[in-house]
């Protein structure tokens, strides 16, 4: 909701929802970097799926993403020693890509539970990015090229 005080709301409704006997679940919509995303428990039934529809990159010109961009771009520059210092561009995939592996946490969240993650973008097929996603989904990836051979 655009109302944060009816934040709580939303959520029970979702939850009593889960708990109809005669109901089929519910569906919860929420976006990477959101409160949902980030801080709330789905685990076993409340939450057995994800769907990830692009990497949530942060505004690139929001001022504080390029000053933070700038300061690390400096530091790397500057940076003598045998360590790699963090560009900008390299902190700027990887806050992106923890917000994808915050999202992709919301659905297995005990040793027991179980859950589909759906990452529906390109990018996610690219080793590169697959490099920066939690290692427990890593065994476990399928990559299909569209949608016809998910089924």
């Amino acid at each position: 909701p655009r109302d944060g005080s009816q934040f709580q709301q939303v959520i029970d409704g979702y939850k009593s929802k889960l708990e109809e006997p005669t109901g089929n679940g519910a569906i919860f919509f929420a976006v990477c970097r959101g409160k949902v995303s980030e801080g709330l428990d789905f685990s076993d039934r409340a939450g057995r799926g994800v769907i990830i529809t692009g990497i949530p990159y942060a505004m690139r010109n929001d001022p504080k993403v390029r000053l933070k961009r700038d300061v690390l771009d400096e530091d790397a520059r500057t940076s003598k020693g045998g360590s790699a210092a963090l560009t900008g561009d390299a902190w700027y995939v990887q806050q992106a890509m923890r917000a994808v592996n915050q999202a992709m946490g919301r659905v297995i969240r005990h040793r027991w539970d179980f859950g589909a993650v759906i990452l529906a973008d390109r990018r996610f097929a690219e080793k590169s990015t697959q490099r920066q996603m939690s290692k427990w989904l890593e065994k476990n990836m399928v990559h299909h090229a569209n949608f016809g051979t998910a089924s």
